[in-house]
């Protein structure tokens, strides 16, 4: 996102992910705070935390970072954008990346399946089906 608000050629747009059946899928990089009950500056370390997560310092941050708001509440800064549709689409339906396991598991048969797509060896379709049933596995 960052990369696509500081070159908005002409001729490039952002769009989400294609739907899997009726499932729209975002996928983002998920991050949380925390702060050990045991640590000495736990009430600034809070306060902090709650400056951080207020959403007036996630709207003005927001948009000029390019990133997609942490919270809901951080949509209001995009709302005088003509982007506000597909960031609020990205932000509802933003999940976690897959763990590691679960990706060591599916690259190899996306790569495959990409490598076939490209040099118009198959249909895209036909690796679809056999991506998913080779996943089923």
């Amino acid at each position: 996102m960052s990369q696509y608000l500081a070159d908005q050629s002409e001729n490039t747009s952002i769009a989400l992910v294609p739907k899997m059946g009726a499932v729209q899928v975002t996928l983002a990089k998920g991050w949380f705070w925390c702060v050990p009950s045991q640590f000495t500056n736990q009430p600034y370390s809070i306060e902090l935390l709650n400056y951080l997560s207020d959403a007036d310092f996630i709207n003005e941050w927001g948009f000029e970072s390019g990133f997609i708001p942490v919270r809901v509440s951080g949509l209001d800064a995009w709302q005088n954008s003509s982007l506000a549709p597909v960031i609020s689409d990205l932000v509802y339906n933003a999940q976690d990346l897959p763990s590691a396991n679960i990706t060591h598991s599916l690259n190899p048969i996306l790569e495959s399946s990409l490598v076939q797509v490209i040099k118009k060896q198959v249909y895209y379709q036909q690796t679809v089906d056999d991506a998913v049933k080779n996943f089923n596995q």
